[in-house]
């Protein structure tokens, strides 16, 4: 049985989406099967992210201030950002100290695109790397839609924080990544809503 968590990131303020909580947002999607389209509703992408670790056998984590989620989903557990206050990195900080040895898949709450198919693949792909992630069209790592060993991970992080080090790029830097490599449409998955223009461009 796979041990790897589904750490989902919901701390940012989204304050470009007027301070609505970007998680809960609904897609555009359902999450009905050919089958049951009748019964398919509209959902928040937290939900549809919680729906994917569930059939992928992940354990979903929320990570950062969740107030708002724990409302909804209040059976999910909540993992503290550590240090506070520092951004992402503080997220990530926690949720490997947490993990224990349990691999985690880092996911931006923000994406509603994020297919099963991809999810596992990040899953499933090079199991002894100590980081996997993928690049976007400018060379950049996409850090929040990838996997880290907190094993490995954790003492080089915990350095780098130290060091004053407050970026995931400048982060990836100091780590050994191995790229997954993404097609054309699983590279659209990534695409997040930081803007109500962004849903617009989606719908």
């Amino acid at each position: 049985m796979d041990s790897s968590w589904l750490a989902i990131f919901v701390g940012g303020a989204s304050s470009r989406m007027g301070g609505q909580p970007k998680g809960l947002l609904m897609t555009q999607e359902t999450l009905g099967t050919q089958n049951d389209l009748a019964h398919a509703q509209p959902v928040p992408i937290v939900a549809r992210l919680l729906g994917l670790a569930g059939t992928l056998n992940l354990t979903p984590v929320f990570v950062g201030k969740a107030d708002p989620y724990s409302l909804r989903f209040p059976d999910v557990p909540v993992i503290a950002d550590d240090p506070t206050d520092i951004g992402p990195l503080g997220g990530l900080s926690g949720v490997l100290k947490a993990a224990g040895t349990s691999r985690v898949i880092a996911v931006a709450c923000d994406m509603p695109q994020v297919t099963s198919e991809l999810l596992h693949r990040l899953q499933a792909t090079e199991p002894e790397a100590s980081v996997l992630a993928s690049k976007n069209d400018q060379g950049r790592w996409d850090p929040l839609c990838a996997r880290y060993d907190p094993i490995s991970v954790r003492p080089l992080l915990t350095q780098a924080l130290h060091a004053g080090v407050r970026s995931f790029q400048r982060l990836f830097a100091t780590l050994t990544v191995t790229e997954l490599l993404l097609s054309a449409e699983e590279r659209v998955q990534l695409i997040d809503w930081d803007t109500p223009e962004d849903i617009s461009r989606t719908s």
